[in-house]
């Protein structure tokens, strides 16, 4: 990928870690839907593991995955390990599906905001056999149990070398201040969302702190004014 000035964008961000020289050998997306098409753009040649709960997806995953070298595992993840039922919603009140959580005991269907509520295995992830090469990226996107499924890596977290979470205006410190304890620093936010005036929700970016090089942030001690660059509207 070239590289880019900085804009708050999921390709655009990983062009610039790439080129920053940081190593990425795997990519571990938890909550891939249909597809996560940055990660496919940027790392087409990469094995991917993929983790998705919901069936309804796995036709669309087999034939975005097609090329792609990849795992698909028929799960969700968590801090514990379970078994209870996806819950599928269309808050769109459309029947498609827009939004899925997990619910201890089943719910009842009408097929308008309730689409779909299914059985499905919680695990965590370091109680797996999935051992993802050192200096992989991990992605998280499960509508909410992020913080959750980040606790299930355990100590196999800090093998990580990026870390891509998404987080709302209510959970984004809290995330961010479990991965500061776990080794990690903040690269970037992106893909903001707002709601009204206000930031909805973003998709936070860390790094590993010990990969955080002078190529990858530039000691600011020695200013040059063409390293600066504000974003404007």
């Amino acid at each position: 990928m070239k590289t880019q000035n900085p804009w708050p964008g999921k390709l655009n961000t990983l062009g610039r870690l790439l080129s920053s020289g940081v190593p990425i050998s795997e990519v571990v997306d938890v909550g891939v839907r249909e597809c996560t098409f940055e990660l496919i753009r940027a790392f087409p040649g990469l094995h991917h593991q993929l983790f998705e709960p919901v069936s309804l997806f796995f036709d669309l995953i087999a034939r975005n995955y097609g090329r792609i070298e990849h795992t698909l595992h028929p799960m969700a993840l968590s801090d514990e390990n379970s078994d209870a039922y996806i819950v599928l919603s269309a808050l769109r009140r459309d029947g498609a599906v827009t939004h899925g959580h997990i619910s201890s005991t089943p719910v009842e269907v009408d097929g308008q905001v309730i689409v779909e509520c299914q059985p499905v295995p919680i695990r965590r992830f370091d109680d797996l056999d999935v051992s993802p090469a050192d200096d992989y990226l991990l992605k998280v996107d499960v509508d909410g149990k992020d913080l959750n499924v980040l606790r299930g890596f355990g100590d196999k977290l800090e093998s990580a070398s990026v870390v891509m979470v998404e987080a709302t205006h209510s959970t984004l410190l809290e995330r961010a201040g479990y991965l500061a304890g776990r080794g990690f620093e903040l690269f970037d936010l992106v893909d903001l969302v707002y709601y009204g005036p206000s930031l909805y929700q973003l998709d936070a970016v860390f790094l590993r702190r010990d990969l955080s090089t002078e190529s990858v942030r530039p000691p600011i001690g020695n200013f040059d004014p063409e390293k600066w660059r504000p974003l404007a509207e």
